[in-house]
């Protein structure tokens, strides 16, 4: 078997992933999609994984077209190559932050009446203020409420019609994807909300945020000791919000707190973090670390060489099937890879899974076609290994 890469951090993620798990308890939420549609393409412009891909499942399930954009400047050439009728714009973002990427917008003709909506981690004093004078035409708080998006959204976006797919979505999309009744530093309910009940999202998102933020405490003291407050202000920022997404409240709310405290210049503690920062952020990463240790996959081995060579032919038609929606440049594809997720006979090969599932969710199509030849390759590998043992 070829070694994993580029990183083992990944490989974490992805055994967090793992529906096979025995010693969990089914959460005692599982929410319909939302029965809102609106129809339209939307490009969200945000830095943050776990923020993009909240947004992404809410807009989705909402029957929304959805492209990222990671910063301003690849907002601004995404806008030049496709059509979009609305942007979602986060406005902390390095570089090119959400007000200056919207002035660059609204300097173009073409983009005057192009609805801009604003989205923060908290609306401080005159920030919507700052937001229209940007150009922009409405806000939208972080942590994202669904029904507040909605009836945002539904004011610059025409009606949409269920379809047979929101059925799928509710019955079928992570039926096995387990979740303990009850994980410290995490509202469940309000997590699993967050994202329309999508349970293998959500675990997901617990994942990305362990790998994303497991190093925000001892860099915040770092930025304190050295009173570089800006910097500080701006993890703070971000933190609050992913932590609002995943449903982590005592950790936002502590988060929001300090940064707060550093904006006004009145922190009580410039050398270090406040007590009650740190319980928040300890009892979240000790609950997220024993959700991590306590799950090992189930495997099924395989050793039949019939039985291989079976499972493998059944794999091989689904990636061809894949391989034409990839080339059609159709999104259905993320169905299908789901469908080869769950035939994969080795973990090891779900690291290309993962990239290829980030790249079908981005549209880049043509990234997923190398990714997927890479995919197929080792499955062929794999299953010459097995049959020679």
């Amino acid at each position: 078997i070829k070694p994993v890469s580029p990183s083992t951090l990944f490989d974490t993620a992805i055994r967090v992933l793992s529906g096979d798990e025995r010693d969990t308890a089914k959460a005692p939420v599982k929410l319909a999609p939302s029965r809102y549609r609106l129809t339209g393409n939307v490009l969200l412009v945000e830095d943050n994984l776990v923020n993009q891909q909240v947004v992404q499942e809410l807009l989705q399930n909402m029957g929304i077209l959805i492209r990222i954009a990671r910063n301003g400047q690849e907002a601004l050439d995404m806008l030049y190559k496709h059509a979009y009728d609305l942007v979602l714009m986060d406005i902390q973002m390095p570089e090119m932050d959400g007000y200056e990427t919207t002035r660059r917008i609204r300097a173009t003709p073409e983009f005057e009446k192009l609805p801009v909506i604003a989205m923060t981690a908290h609306a401080m004093s005159g920030d919507r203020e700052k937001c229209l004078a940007a150009g922009m035409n409405d806000h939208i708080p972080k942590p994202i409420d669904p029904n507040g998006l909605f009836k945002t959204l539904s004011h610059w976006l025409k009606p949409g019609k269920k379809s047979d797919l929101d059925e799928h979505r509710s019955t079928s999309a992570d039926a096995e994807v387990a979740l303990p009744a009850h994980l410290p530093g995490i509202d469940l309910h309000w997590g699993l909300e967050r994202v329309g009940g999508n349970h293998r999202l959500f675990r997901k998102l617990l994942a990305d945020f362990a790998i994303n933020h497991g190093h925000a405490l001892p860099l915040l003291e770092r930025q304190l000791k050295s009173g570089d407050w800006d910097s500080a202000r701006r993890e703070l920022h971000t933190l609050q919000g992913v932590a609002g997404n995943i449903g982590a409240q005592g950790l936002q709310l502590a988060a929001r707190s300090l940064e707060t405290e550093l904006l006004e210049g009145r922190i009580s503690n410039p050398s270090g973090l406040p007590q009650e920062f740190r319980n928040a952020y300890t009892i979240l990463f000790d609950g997220l670390a024993k959700l991590e240790a306590g799950k090992e996959p189930v495997l099924t081995i395989m050793t039949d060489p019939h039985s291989v060579r079976t499972a493998n032919d059944d794999l091989e038609s689904l990636l061809r099937q894949l391989g034409q929606l990839l080339k059609e440049g159709d999104p259905e594809g993320a169905k299908m890879l789901r469908k080869i997720e769950r035939r994969l006979p080795n973990p090891s090969l779900r690291e290309n899974v993962r990239r290829l599932a980030d790249q079908i969710e981005s549209y880049d199509f043509d990234q997923a076609l190398d990714t997927l030849a890479i995919l197929s390759n080792e499955l062929m590998n794999q299953d010459d290994e097995s049959i020679q043992a």
